[in-house]
């Protein structure tokens, strides 16, 4: 099967939906989706797309006791110093309160707050970045490539919503979820490889 396009995503869910009239606002349904994807949403119970994919790397550099955060951030992964310590997340709150005069030496911890990262050096930050939008420009990028799928049913949820359909709303959410999962299983998969767990201490 060939990959799909933007325009193949959007003629199929107009074609899945069986809806005409809808046509002009399914791009906005697709960005929905992306938004969902990127991430998550509690009171829907799902989990925000995370893969290997997304990883990527950034120095930063520090100014004043902040780093700004890179355009596309959208989680942490590992924050390093230039001297090669690593960092250790804590709230702004609690920085505050353990070192009210700043964290001086060797910096232990970093905070985030608003698109800054609070730290007093600059780091090598490893993150997970936003999954590329799609649209006429872009008309494909990695998750469309891998897992159609999902943008198809999260697409047809938010349609669904946007219909008042709300018996088949469930199910599309449910068939998003599911391909998002399935994603992340096969990336926990694709990075153990032919990996095998052994026994430790003495065996018989």
């Amino acid at each position: 099967m060939a990959a799909w396009t933007y325009s193949d995503l959007k003629a199929k869910v107009a074609d899945w939906a069986a809806r005409s009239d809808f046509t002009g606002v399914i791009p906005d349904f697709i960005m929905m989706a992306e938004a969902l994807f990127n991430n998550g949403d509690q009171e829907m119970d799902f989990d925000p797309v995370r893969t290997r994919e997304m990883e990527t790397k950034a120095s930063l550099v520090a100014t004043n006791g902040v780093v700004d955060l890179p355009d596309d951030f959208t989680g942490a992964i590992q924050v390093v110093t230039s001297a090669g310590h690593l960092l250790t997340y804590a709230p702004a709150e609690w920085i505050a309160g353990a070192y009210p005069s700043g964290d001086g030496g060797y910096p232990q911890f970093y905070t985030i707050v608003g698109n800054q990262m609070q730290v007093s050096t600059d780091v090598d930050l490893t993150y997970y970045a936003s999954i590329p939008s799609l649209s006429d420009d872009e008309p494909t990028n990695w998750l469309l490539t891998r897992q159609p799928t999902a943008y198809l049913y999260a697409s047809l949820y938010f349609l669904s919503v946007y219909a008042k359909d709300m018996e088949r709303a469930p199910l599309f959410r449910q068939l998003a979820a599911g391909a998002v999962i399935g994603l992340a299983q096969s990336d926990r998969d694709s990075r153990a490889g032919n990996f095998v767990r052994r026994a430790s201490g003495p065996t018989p």
